[in-house]
C-alpha cells in the first residue's frame, strides 16, 4: 500500500511540475483575464526535433498600452495554441520602453519553443491596459560575480574573477573576466562544467572555449591580446528566471587591442547547453604579427585540454575529443582526425594557413567524439560581413604536450576561427590595421551526444533566429566595484616534505605536503597548497647551449623567491566580505592512506587580514544512531561544531553508521548536533 501511495504522490509531482513550466492547457478563464492578444512569428520550423526548447528572444511592440511595473510585476503572458486550447508558458521580459511608471509600449520577451510543439501551433502574448496578478514563475537562472583561486602546487595558480551562471542549483558556465590559469591569460575565456555540478572546479571543467582576439609574437610567450587583459569594465545586463546577460569589457596589456562582449544564457531543462555571444573586436594600433604567424589575428578558439596526475587528483581533468569537423566552403562537411595523446613539445599543426580552411555558409566547426556523439562547437550567424578585406573565417588547429614529467602529463588542442588572411597562390597577410573593427554573433553549444550532425542541425534554427535577438550596443554602465581581500594563513606544527606538492606531482610518488581550503557559508572558496617558498608562475627549463652560471640561474629562477616565508603559509586573493572557515589537511602523510583533518580557524574578513593556525593531530570518532527497534537510520546529518561554527559534518549510511574526523582537541570539546528530517534529534 506505501509502494503504491509513493509511485501515485511521484506521479502526481511530476504532473505538477510540468503544469508549473507549460501552464495549464485550455484555460479560457485565465485568458479571459486579460483584454488584449497579439500573435507572435517564430521564425523557425517547430516541428523540427531541435526546435523543441529552443529560446525565442525577441522584441515585442505592444498594440495598447501594456500594464507593467517593472520586469516581474506585469500583465504579460505567452500562450501557444495547439488546435485544443491555449497553454500558457513561461517568459521574462526585460529592457521594457516605458509610456509612464506602470504602462509600457515595447519590451523584449523570452521564452522556450515547447516539446509539444508540432509546427502548426500558434503563439500569442497576452496583455491587459489594467493590474493584474503578476505571474509566479521559478526563478531557473541566476548569475554571481565572483572569484576563483586554486594553487595545486605552490606558486602554480589559477586565480581569476568570472561570472558563474547557474541553472537549478547546478553550475553550467564560468565567464572569465580577468585573470591567469597557470601562466596564461583568461579575459574572456569561458569554462563549460560538466552535467550536474554543483561547485565551480577544476576537475569539473568540460571544455574551454575563448571569444578574445589574440595573435603571435616573438616573445617568450608566443602569443598576446585581449586575454591578458587587466583592464576591464563589466556588468550584469540582464538577470531573470529565463535568461541572463552579461557585458565585458576589455583592453589588451599592450593598449593595441580591445574586446567588447555581450554574453547570453537561456534556461535550458535539457542536456544540451547553448552560450550566446556577440563579439566585438578593434585595432587600436596596427600590429605586425611576429614569431608564430599562424596565430594572425583569431576571433575566437575553442581549447581542448587533459591532464594526468598520479598524485592529485584535482589534476586529473579533460579529454583531447578525436575528430574535428568543418562545414567548408565548398558545403562540404570534413573531417580531421585530433592526436588525443599528442608527443610534441612544440605546437604541431594539423591544419595551417597554408591548408586554406575556410567556412561555408552554414558557418560552423566542432570538436567531437564518434564513439559517444559527446561535441563542443561553434556556429556563426553566417561566414561573410566581417571585414571589407579578407572577409571570412578560416579554421587551423594544433595540438601539443605541454608537460611530461613521470608522475605529472599535460597536453592541449587548440582550434582558431580566424581572419581568413590567405587564399591559395596568394600572400600571407600579417598585418592587423588600425581601425580593424568587426562585430558578429556566435553560439557555443555543447550536446551530450548527437555528434556533428546536431550541430548542423542547430545551424540551421540558429541562423534563422539570432536576427531577432535585441542586443543593445551602449556604453558599459560600471557596477559599483565591491571590494575584494586577501586572507594570509601561516600554518605552525605541520611537519610536511620540503616542495612536497611539487615533488609529487613531477615524480609522481607520495610525499607528505600541507593543503588548505577556504569554506564561505559550506561552499568551497579557494584551496592551495601551504610551503614556505613557492614556484615562480613562469618556469622555463631551456638548458641548450647554456652556461654552469646560466643552468644556475635557470634553477635558481624556478622559485619565487620574494615570498619566501620562514613559516608555511598561503596567500588567499579576492574574498568577499564576510566569515570564512579555514581547513588545514595534510595529503599522503607516512603510514595513512587518506589526508589528514589537522588544523581549522574561523576569520572574519573585512579587509587584508592575516591569521596563523596552530595544527593538531586528526581525530576519529565513530557513530551510530538507531530507532525504537535498534535499526540503524539512514541520511541522519551529524555536526560537529566548536565555538558556533560547523567544522565537520557527515550524513549516516545505510546502517546509521557515521565516521566524524576533526583535529583532536582534548581540554576543549566540540558540541554535537544530529538532525533528522529537519529536526535537531541530540545536541551534546
Amino acid at each position: 500500500m506505501l509502494k503504491r501511495f509513493t509511485v501515485t504522490l511521484l506521479i502526481f509531482t511530476i504532473i505538477l511540475s510540468f503544469i508549473q513550466f507549460y501552464g495549464e492547457e485550455g484555460n479560457a478563464s485565465a485568458i479571459k483575464d486579460f483584454s488584449f492578444k497579439q500573435e507572435i512569428s517564430i521564425p523557425i520550423d517547430t516541428s523540427l526535433e531541435m526546435a523543441k526548447f529552443q529560446p525565442v528572444d525577441m522584441r515585442i511592440n505592444f498594440e495598447n498600452p501594456c500594464w507593467a511595473k517593472n520586469e516581474t510585476v506585469r500583465s504579460v503572458r505567452v500562450y501557444y495554441d495547439n488546435g485544443y486550447g491555449f497553454t500558457e508558458i513561461e517568459s521574462q521580459i526585460y529592457d521594457l520602453d516605458f509610456i509612464d511608471d506602470a504602462h509600457i509600449r515595447a519590451c523584449s520577451l523570452v521564452f522556450l519553443i515547447p516539446p509539444e510543439a508540432n509546427g502548426k501551433e500558434k503563439y500569442y502574448v497576452l496583455y491587459d491596459e489594467s493590474e493584474t496578478p503578476p505571474p509566479q514563475y521559478t526563478d531557473h537562472v541566476s548569475i554571481e560575480d565572483t572569484h576563483y583561486f586554486y594553487e595545486p602546487i605552490s606558486g602554480q595558480k589559477i586565480d581569476f574573477d568570472y561570472y558563474k551562471i547557474i541553472q537549478d542549483g547546478y553550475v553550467i558556465y564560468g565567464i572569465c573576466q580577468k585573470g591567469i590559469l597557470l601562466g596564461n591569460g583568461v579575459s574572456h575565456l569561458v569554462v563549460k562544467l560538466k552535467p550536474n555540478s554543483t561547485e565551480f572546479e577544476t576537475v569539473n571543467a568540460d571544455q574551454f572555449a575563448s571569444f578574445s582576439m589574440t595573435y603571435g609574437t616573438d616573445d617568450i610567450k608566443g602569443e598576446a591580446g585581449t586575454d591578458w587583459a587587466t583592464e576591464i569594465s563589466k556588468n550584469i545586463i540582464v538577470d531573470g528566471n529565463l535568461m541572463v546577460r552579461v557585458r565585458i569589457k576589455s583592453i589588451s596589456p599592450e593598449r593595441n587591442l580591445k574586446t567588447d562582449n555581450i554574453y547570453t544564457y537561456y534556461y535550458s531543462p535539457v542536456a544540451v547547453k547553448r552560450l550566446d555571444a556577440n563579439v566585438n573586436h578593434e585595432v587600436l594600433q596596427t600590429i605586425e604579427i611576429k614569431g608564430n604567424i599562424e596565430r594572425d589575428g583569431t576571433y575566437a578558439h575553442l581549447s581542448t585540454f587533459k591532464s594526468r596526475s598520479a598524485t592529485i587528483d584535482k589534476m586529473n581533468v579533460g579529454v583531447i575529443l578525436p575528430s574535428l569537423h568543418v562545414y567548408g566552403e565548398d558545403s562540404i562537411i570534413k573531417e580531421y582526425s585530433i592526436p588525443p595523446d599528442p608527443s610534441s613539445e612544440k605546437e604541431e599543426w594539423i591544419l595551417s594557413t597554408r591548408d586554406d580552411c575556410d567556412i561555408g555558409k552554414k558557418a560552423w566547426i566542432c570538436l567531437d567524439d564518434p564513439a559517444t556523439g559527446k561535441t563542443h562547437g561553434f556556429i556563426f550567424q553566417s561566414n561573410t560581413g566581417f571585414l571589407k578585406e579578407n572577409d571570412g573565417l578560416q579554421v587551423k588547429t594544433s595540438v601539443q604536450q605541454v608537460v611530461k614529467l613521470p608522475g605529472l602529463e599535460a597536453d592541449a588542442g587548440s582550434v582558431f576561427v580566424a581572419r581568413n588572411t590567405y587564399e591559395k597562390g596568394g600572400k600571407h597577410d600579417t598585418t592587423l590595421p588600425e581601425g580593424m573593427n568587426l562585430t558578429f554573433n556566435a553560439e557555443f553549444i555543447t550536446f551530450e551526444k548527437g555528434g556533428y550532425e546536431a550541430v548542423d542541425a542547430e545551424s540551421q534554427i540558429y541562423q534563422k533566429m539570432v536576427p531577432y535577438k535585441p542586443i543593445f550596443r551602449g556604453n558599459v554602465s560600471h557596477e559599483e566595484k565591491e571590494e575584494k581581500y586577501n586572507l594570509t594563513a601561516y600554518v605552525h606544527i605541520a611537519p610536511s616534505f620540503p616542495l612536497g606538492s611539487a615533488l609529487s606531482a613531477v615524480l609522481g610518488k607520495n610525499f607528505s605536503y600541507l593543503y588548505a581550503e577556504v569554506y564561505k557559508e559550506n561552499s568551497l572558496a579557494s584551496s592551495g597548497s601551504v610551503s614556505r617558498l613557492p614556484l615562480s608562475e613562469g618556469m622555463e627549463l631551456e638548458f641548450e647551449n647554456t652556461t654552469l652560471i646560466q643552468k644556475i640561474k635557470i634553477i635558481l629562477g624556478l622559485f619565487d623567491w620574494k615570498n619566501f616565508s620562514l613559516t608555511k603559509k598561503i596567500i588567499f586573493p579576492g574574498l568577499d566580505k564576510g566569515r570564512y572557515l579555514l581547513k588545514v589537511y595534510k595529503e599522503n602523510p607516512l603510514f595513512r592512506k587518506e589526508r589528514q583533518y589537522i588544523g581549522f580557524k574561523a576569520v572574519d574578513v573585512e579587509n587584508d587580514v592575516s591569521t596563523h593556525i596552530f595544527c593538531r593531530p586528526e581525530g576519529v570518532a565513530m557513530f551510530s544512531i538507531v530507532n525504537q527497534n535498534g535499526e540503524g537510520i539512514k541520511d541522519a546529518k551529524f555536526f560537529l561544531i566548536k565555538d558556533n561554527i560547523t567544522v565537520a559534518e557527515e550524513i549516516s549510511d545505510e546502517n546509521g553508521s557515521v565516521l566524524l574526523k576533526a583535529p583532536y582537541h582534548s581540554f576543549s570539546p566540540y558540541n554535537l548536533k544530529i538532525f533528522y528530517k529537519g529536526f535537531l534529534r541530540v545536541s551534546s
